[in-house]
């Protein structure tokens, strides 16, 4: 008897979870509306249908309701995740559910949810009127303005400022990206930045992997630089760690990948956002340090998931590694070059479905997409 994995989304960021599924001995069923989707050369059966529109989807697979064992998805766009939550739920499959979702479409859900778990988060109000949100606005602070609900990435979030000139570029940005058109201004909290990392299996928190998150802040949004390897920090990841355990005895997920953004500053440890699936290109800088981050996707559907072979401690701790992001295209091919022809423990991966950089609608500049990351020793 055969058995389905559906797979929403058949770019290259999907194709290694297709090829895990595979060697598995699972079919696989992707949809994307890219005819020429990476995926579907690696993938068993393919269907050109856009991953947002979810009754189609649904109709396609009546058929084998009964042999379906999962679905999934590594796509950050919202609706992407509310097809495969939907779908999940529609077919009583395993994975992100319409209830998991709801806390990373709704941040003011996810901190209301947490209030009263004594951790520490930074102060934040919503808004749906740029005016009320510039009185906020105090001499001396900085804040952070973003989408209220439904943003994912790097999306219509900036710093701002009292008095700041591109303050309605910014606020517009973040309304863009917000589901409700309603926005966040959040207290700058100063600090050094971190991402926790892990998956959920059984209702147990597991953590992957604790790297230091360096921002660059320019006036057209922020972008990640790199990330480093932090998991050796043993103190910083316990105190982490007792955090992320009081996090999900409030908010119940099973069997899927997680990832909180955390400023540590001093000895405070300040919750700042929370996320499903796993951080920017997290995944290959997992599997460079040799965790098979693709086949534990694969075995959280399967429920056979083996504890040991994941243990953060065990698998790289001691490994010093840096993900850097490379924005520059022509810097980006001669570092292909001489990853290639001089360094052994020095991987250059081009990310080749970035194109150009995004040009904001209203006009304020543009926001560059990494070309390639570079992986490698410090």
């Amino acid at each position: 008897m055969k058995r389905y994995l559906v797979i929403i989304g058949g770019g290259h960021s999907q194709a290694p979870f297709v090829k895990a599924a595979n060697k598995k001995n699972l079919s696989t069923i992707v949809f994307d509306r890219n005819k020429s989707a990476p995926s579907k050369k690696v993938s068993t059966y393919f269907y050109t249908v856009s991953t947002h529109d979810n009754k189609k989807i649904e109709s396609i697979l009546l058929n084998l309701n009964k042999d379906l064992i999962g679905c999934i998805t590594y796509s950050a766009h919202p609706s992407a995740l509310k097809t495969t939550a939907y779908l999940n739920e529609q077919f009583k499959l395993k994975g992100i559910s319409l209830t998991n979702l709801k806390y990373f479409l709704q941040k003011d859900l996810f901190h209301g949810a947490i209030k009263n778990l004594n951790i520490k988060t930074p102060i934040s109000w919503t808004f749906n009127s740029i005016v009320s949100a510039q009185r906020m606005l105090k001499p001396n602070e900085r804040y952070v303005v973003k989408p209220s609900r439904g943003g994912y990435g790097s999306k219509g979030i900036n710093l701002v400022s009292y008095k700041d000139d591109l303050f309605e570029k910014k606020y517009e940005a973040a309304v863009e990206n917000s589901l409700d058109k309603k926005v966040i201004l959040q207290e700058f909290i100063d600090g050094e930045e971190y991402n926790i990392s892990g998956f959920l299996y059984d209702d147990i928190p597991h953590l992957l992997l604790l790297c230091k998150k360096n921002i660059l802040f320019e006036t057209s949004g922020n972008r990640i630089e790199s990330f480093e390897n932090n998991s050796n920090d043993i103190p910083l990841l316990t105190s982490i760690s007792l955090e992320v355990r009081k996090i999900f005895q409030s908010i119940k997920l099973s069997n899927t990948f997680f990832n909180i953004d955390i400023i540590v500053n001093e000895n405070d440890i300040f919750i700042i956002d929370f996320n499903l699936l796993l951080d920017t290109k997290i995944d290959r800088f997992l599997y460079f340090m040799g965790v098979d981050i693709y086949s534990l996707q694969i075995d959280l559907i399967l429920n056979q998931v083996d504890i040991k072979a994941f243990d953060l401690i065990r698998n790289h701790s001691k490994k010093k590694a840096t993900m850097r992001f490379i924005y520059d295209q022509p810097l980006a091919i001669s570092l292909e070059s001489k990853a290639k022809d001089t360094y052994s423990d020095i991987v250059y991966e081009p990310l080749l479905y970035v194109e150009d950089p995004i040009k904001n609608s209203k006009g304020n500049g543009e926001r560059k997409l990494p070309v390639g990351i570079l992986l490698g020793g410090k």
